[in-house]
């Protein structure tokens, strides 16, 4: 939990505030579909975003580096296709290659 949130600085969802203190850790693949407590796999959302990212529609995905491995930054497919980026310390994580 602490290295998330010394990587993600607060709730990594864009254009959200909150701070690392508020937050939760997110398996971004699901406990259920095999999905491990990787830290490239985890993200620290603020309990609003963290409620959104589980909503029906809203699909969450880690962002891969050159070699396919996760980089510890995300995106999401939103239920009417748009794609956001995720966050770190308020800054846009850059858009993978």
């Amino acid at each position: 939990r602490r290295a998330a949130g010394v990587r993600d600085g607060g709730c990594v969802f864009p254009g959200c505030d909150a701070p690392q203190r508020w937050t939760h850790l997110h398996h971004v693949i699901p406990w259920n579909d095999g999905g491990t407590t990787d830290l490239p796999l985890l993200a620290t959302l603020c309990t609003h975003h963290h409620g959104i990212t589980h909503r029906t529609g809203w699909k969450m995905h880690p962002n891969l580096d050159p070699e396919g491995n996760p980089n510890g930054t995300f995106h999401w497919h939103t239920p009417t296709g748009h794609r956001l980026w995720s966050q770190q310390h308020g800054e846009w994580a850059p858009d993978p290659p």
